[in-house]
């Protein structure tokens, strides 16, 4: 990200103020935590007779810390793994509840 902020306008960070700067660090970290992500997921995908899986979403802050970050990679179970049970710890609120359970609804095809 960094790279091609600096290929494509070279020297447009040090123009920025500070709060410009900031966004672009925020853009470029859920960037990289994004791909890290992705990686993740991907490999969990390798465990075929995997059947439990616990996610502890309590410090999914972005890497500014500035706001929280809670995509979650549904359709990983697609890809053969029949889980029995998902185990969720750390949520805040009712929003991220319902935030990651339509997540799960709109990949496995559920009703409410």
């Amino acid at each position: 990200m960094w790279s091609v902020i600096h290929t494509e306008r070279p020297g447009l960070f040090d123009l920025a103020n500070h709060t410009g700067r900031l966004g672009v660090a925020h853009v470029a970290a859920k960037a990289l935590l994004a791909r890290n992500r992705e990686v993740l997921w991907r490999d969990f995908s390798k465990f075929k007779s995997l059947q439990t899986i616990e996610v502890d979403v309590t410090n999914t802050c972005c890497p500014v810390g500035c706001c929280r970050v809670m995509e979650l990679e549904w359709n990983m179970f697609k890809s053969g793994i029949k889980l029995k049970e998902i185990r969720i710890l750390g949520l805040h609120n009712a929003t991220e509840e319902t935030g990651l359970l339509d997540g799960m609804k709109t990949c496995f095809g559920l009703s409410a």
